[in-house]
Formats: structure tokens, C-alpha cells, sequence
């Protein structure tokens, strides 16, 4: 499987290509600032791992189109500025999980 990564001055993660699932590992990154998931009509759940990334400043998820939940660590991104969820409109009452 083929990750693109964009090399930026602050570090960032876009996919290209549809996936279903990300990877736990992806808590890992510790330096990940952006994570563009933009138009991944095929992801069904984020890993709850996803609230290690401590520096993540922006997550797009517009057009995740199955995405029904956001996980409850989702609340522990600190540094998230940007939360993109435009046309993800299966996703259920996730304000609660914000609320920092």
C-alpha cells in the first residue's frame, strides 16, 4: 500500500486513494499537523488511537460519506484548530466529544 506523503515545512498526512480503515499505528505520528482525509467516501471508523496525535492542528474528514462516529479520544487533539466534517453527513451527535 502506497502513502503519499506531502513534504512541507510542517509535517502533513493526504491520502489520494479511498481507504476503509486507517491504521492504529497512525497514533504514532507524533509530529502530524494535518491529516486530509478529504473525500474518503469508503472510511467507516477512525482508530480511537487518533487521539495520540498530540500536535494535530487540522483534520479534514468532508465527504466521508459512511463515517458514522467519531471516536471518544477524538476530544483529546488539544492543538486541533480545524475540523472539516462538510458532507460527512452520516455521522451521529459528536459535539459532546469536542467540548474541550
Amino acid at each position: 500500500m502506497y502513502w503519499p506523503i506531502e513534504c512541507t515545512p510542517k509535517p502533513s498526512f493526504e491520502w489520494v486513494f479511498v481507504v476503509e480503515e486507517l491504521p492504529s499505528s497512525i497514533g504514532q505520528l507524533n509530529a502530524l499537523q494535518k491529516l486530509d482525509l478529504d473525500e474518503c467516501s469508503n472510511l467507516n471508523e477512525l482508530p480511537s488511537s487518533i487521539g495520540q496525535l498530540n500536535a494535530l492542528q487540522e483534520l479534514h474528514l468532508n465527504g466521508c460519506s459512511k463515517l458514522e462516529e467519531l471516536p471518544s479520544s477524538i476530544g483529546q487533539l488539544n492543538a486541533l484548530q480545524e475540523l472539516d466534517l462538510n458532507e460527512s453527513s452520516n455521522l451521529k451527535n459528536y459535539f459532546h466529544l469536542l467540548a474541550n
